[in-house]
């Protein structure tokens, strides 16, 4: 992504992430040498709600290249200059060949389902924001307020995992059934969205273990090396391989995203067509200008 031709907004979330993520484990360092941080009220908020909230993050940066990938197949000849992939040099999507046909409504009920998982993704985020928020280490006596957000906490991950699943699936129907699509493309988003599935799995796995306290060593506190261990290899891990995968890819070309993605609600009308093209045919002839005017001795 560090090349021009390769920077996309389609992902910012997954940088954002990276950057928060050094915050947290700087954090983390700290906290484990110093007694007053390590069960410091406020970093332990932070943390709750950073855990539960960072890889549902890179999931729905993963939505926005799913849209993408399901709507450049859908633009025949004539539209094509609309197509997110249409703004890249190199694009693992094959243009559309003479004559072949657009299919319109195909990419409205792309789009609109795209917009639907994209807000479904609030209904896993917002309950974990909720469980930062409202953890306190001196509530661990409250059974009904430790109940209440483990429910939350359920509902979060089971939420992400299901529709983790469904891009996987949309991926598949793309792979099979939709002319023009990119097979390379749909397997390594179905692999990028498998490996970001195993953190709410892990997650789900181990909520039902309970701990009087904080500083509690024994069963269920999930304190013991072989669960930290676990801990690092099926939630900090599979985050890590995600986001260094997308931070190492050529994006644009991979996905067809081009800077923006797949940023219309709907087609250009006829009108906003014309008038499109006959300002990128007058830049176009500036650049040529400008390229083709002879340099000035100094």
């Amino acid at each position: 992504m560090w090349g021009k031709r390769s920077r996309t907004w389609r992902i910012f979330g997954t940088i954002t992430f990276s950057l928060e993520r050094i915050v947290l484990f700087s954090f983390r360092a700290v906290q484990s040498r110093r007694e007053d941080w390590r069960y410091s009220n406020r970093l332990l908020k932070y943390s709750q709600g950073s855990w539960g909230v960072g890889y549902i993050g890179i999931a729905s940066d993963l939505v926005q290249l799913l849209r993408c990938l399901l709507v450049n197949p859908t633009y025949g000849e004539e539209k094509y200059d609309e197509a997110p992939t249409s703004r890249n040099q190199k694009s693992y999507f094959r243009m559309p060949g003479e004559g072949e046909q657009d299919r319109p409504e195909e990419r409205s009920q792309v789009r609109r389902f795209s917009d639907f998982l994209s807000l479904a993704f609030l209904a896993a985020s917002i309950p974990a924001i909720v469980v930062g928020s409202r953890f306190d280490k001196n509530d661990f006596n409250n059974e009904q307020k430790a109940d209440d957000l483990m429910k939350l906490r359920y509902a979060s991950s089971g939420v992400a995992l299901f529709l983790s699943l469904v891009i996987i699936a949309a991926a598949q129907w793309s792979r099979f059934l939709q002319a023009r699509a990119s097979v390379k493309t749909c397997q390594l988003l179905a692999l990028l969205v498998g490996l970001i599935a195993v953190v709410p799995i892990y997650r789900l796995s181990i909520m039902h273990h309970r701990t009087p306290s904080l500083e509690s060593q024994g069963p269920g506190s999930q304190s013991s090396r072989r669960a930290q261990a676990a801990f690092y290899v099926l939630h900090v891990l599979p985050e890590f391989l995600t986001t260094v995968t997308l931070l190492s890819l050529n994006v644009r070309k991979v996905f067809g995203t081009g800077f923006w993605g797949d940023w219309r609600n709907s087609d250009d009308t006829p009108e906003e067509q014309a008038k499109r093209r006959a300002k990128e045919a007058a830049r176009e002839n500036a650049r040529l200008v400008t390229e083709g005017s002879p340099t000035r001795a100094a």
